[in-house]
């Protein structure tokens, strides 16, 4: 019986990011101090992703509904959203690929080399995504500037309040 706890407890730290999981980054070893640098930029990468995001939420609900209306909003919306959401979820997979990284039965370089491959493809994909998603908000709000202006959002070339009044 004790086997099979044993190797249930496994099962679940192979499924998803768990304590156990999330311990590897505070063991004891010589890499402590670079594995607690690691967690704590990476911790800031997901902080700083996530408020972004909320950010860019709001300024994709605003202009999509200001410049395109309810029924292009329901086709665009979800596609800017999955953009912004897809930039945070990847600035996060290091925090649970890395410490599985290292238990698999490799070479310290190839872990190593792993490591790097993860959290600079990660982060390389979360700053793709971010770029698409914003230049998405910025062509929406430049196909009718007034209108994003009045909603808050402006895109590569804002226009004048003055020149947005005399359109009325």
């Amino acid at each position: 019986m004790a086997d099979l706890r044993d190797s249930r407890d496994d099962d679940e730290e192979e499924r998803g990011p768990t304590p156990k999981l999330m311990r590897w980054f505070f063991t004891r070893t010589a890499a402590l101090p670079v594995k607690l640098l690691l967690l704590a930029w990476l911790v800031y990468a997901v902080v700083v992703a996530a408020v972004g995001a909320l950010l860019k939420l709001t300024a994709a609900a605003k202009v999509t509904m200001a410049v395109l209306g309810v029924l292009a909003t329901t086709i665009v919306f979800p596609i800017l959203l999955a953009l912004i959401v897809g930039a945070v979820v990847a600035y996060a997979l290091p925090l649970a690929v890395v410490p599985r990284l290292w238990h698999a039965p490799r070479r310290t370089f190839v872990n190593l080399g792993l490591t790097v491959s993860v959290v600079l493809g990660s982060g390389l994909a979360g700053l793709i995504l971010n770029k698409a998603a914003v230049s998405g908000i910025g062509w929406i709000a430049d196909r009718e500037p007034c209108a994003a202006l009045r909603a808050g959002v402006t895109g590569s070339a804002p226009p004048s309040e003055q020149k947005c009044r005399s359109h009325q």
